[in-house]
């Protein structure tokens, strides 16, 4: 880890405080505990989980290299993710937020994919023009780079798996490229920075893999026409329900008017 990184963050003691407690055992309410055997788990298609994806291009059937579902930008159709400290620790400029169970996945999701399908990210593990090292981390799906990380591979080497992969880039070059599969799984994919002091600050975030042969960018807000102001309206809120006539401090005051004028008489 970056040291003079590391000087910016304070360490954070809580004396005589039990922040989590883990328990393991081997037992249950039924026994000892049984691993699967193989048997037990379902056959995959062959070469679904590791296949060399080094050979596809852009007639090769089922690989994209473009994403047009990403947050908050319909413009953009890059498959890129971006770690970058921009308002906060953030992925694609923007911060981890999840806090209540009825968090709207779908809609907050940093990029939107298809299943079965093969595609080509584009990681920029420093989206900073300060000196800072960030590691990739996807889960479920292994990925496999495109180029030599480091040189001379001395990071990672081409055509290599992984799912965990830090670097410095200095310019584009040094993005990591890489490939993987959409065909084993369908759902959230959860992305972060694998140092901790930059995930827990909101560094992570996720993609989804749906199942649909057309996507709806629901990660994209849709375009709206602001209707011009209603004066009174906006100093005269209406209780009532939509349909009715809405009756104002003006209308009551005009009505009260009318009956003065009337006993005036």
């Amino acid at each position: 880890q970056d040291p003079e990184m590391l000087s910016r963050f304070t360490e954070r003691v809580h004396p005589g405080k039990v922040l989590f407690r883990l328990e393991v055992n081997d037992d249950s309410d039924d026994g000892p505990i049984k691993l699967p055997l193989e048997s037990d788990i379902p056959n995959k298609t062959k070469g679904s989980y590791i296949q060399d994806l080094s050979t596809l291009n852009d007639n090769s059937p089922g690989f994209e290299t473009e994403c047009p579902c990403n947050y908050n930008n319909a413009s953009d159709n890059k498959c890129e993710i971006e770690f970058k400290f921009k308002g906060g620790s953030t992925i694609n400029g923007k911060q981890f937020n999840i806090t209540t169970p009825d968090y709207p996945h779908t809609a907050e999701a940093l990029i939107l994919i298809q299943y079965n399908k093969s595609y080509e990210f584009v990681i920029n593990n420093n989206g900073n023009d300060f000196n800072v090292t960030h590691a990739y981390h996807q889960h479920i799906n292994p990925f496999q780079v495109q180029t030599h990380i480091g040189k001379n591979g001395f990071i990672a080497l081409n055509t290599t798996w992984w799912d965990t992969l830090g670097n410095n880039p200095k310019n584009e070059s040094d993005y990591i490229r890489m490939r993987f599969w959409t065909r084993d799984y369908q759902g959230l994919i959860i992305t972060h920075c694998h140092l901790l002091q930059h995930e827990d600050r909101g560094m992570m975030g996720f993609y989804e893999i749906v199942n649909t042969s057309e996507i709806t960018c629901v990660n994209q807000p849709q375009t709206t026409t602001e209707k011009p102001d209603d004066n009174m309206n906006t100093l005269y809120a209406s209780t009532e329900e939509p349909g009715h006539a809405s009756r104002t401090c003006v209308d009551l005051c005009v009505y009260w008017m009318i009956i003065l004028l009337s006993l005036m008489e």
